[in-house]
């Protein structure tokens, strides 16, 4: 009798050991292919972020190269002569020195992506009650005349 349990136990873990080998080659199957999916991902990735990379570069040289030729357009300021019209006794509102520049960009639709630099108005006449007081410094103050 004790040889007949023996021999059962003994079949029952020959039985649950094979069982637990076939799971475990299957868990080595299926780790391949985890591992192969994740290669396929990660290289799709990281063509993705090259692709990526050689876009943004592409657009910070155009960017660069417009930059440049502006700046190369551009008369420096050192080469403009100084305007010697008096200054404005009282400056006008934002909303005010905007406007010409809206209306411009508004009849030219196809400048969104170099923004053309803006136009200053013309400045008003000076205002007689104020005074224009320059300082040594380059600052600039207006004293109210009484």
């Amino acid at each position: 009798l004790v040889n007949l349990t023996a021999a059962v136990y003994l079949y029952r873990g020959i039985s649950d050991l094979r069982s637990v080998e076939a799971r475990l080659e299957q868990l080595g199957q299926f780790e391949q292919r985890i591992s192969a999916r994740l290669d396929t991902v990660n290289n799709g990735f990281q063509s993705r972020f090259e692709k990526l990379d050689d876009q943004l570069q592409a657009k910070f040289n155009e960017v660069n190269g417009g930059i440049a030729r502006l700046g190369q357009s551009r008369p420096s300021i050192a080469d403009e002569p100084m305007a010697s019209a008096p200054e404005p006794a009282v400056a006008p509102t934002s909303s005010e020195a905007e406007t010409p520049a809206v209306a411009e960009n508004m009849a030219n639709p196809g400048s969104v992506e170099m923004p053309q630099p803006r136009k200053r108005a013309a400045p008003p006449a000076p205002n007689p009650a104020y005074q224009r007081i320059q300082q040594a410094d380059g600052k600039v103050y207006y004293r109210k005349i009484n």
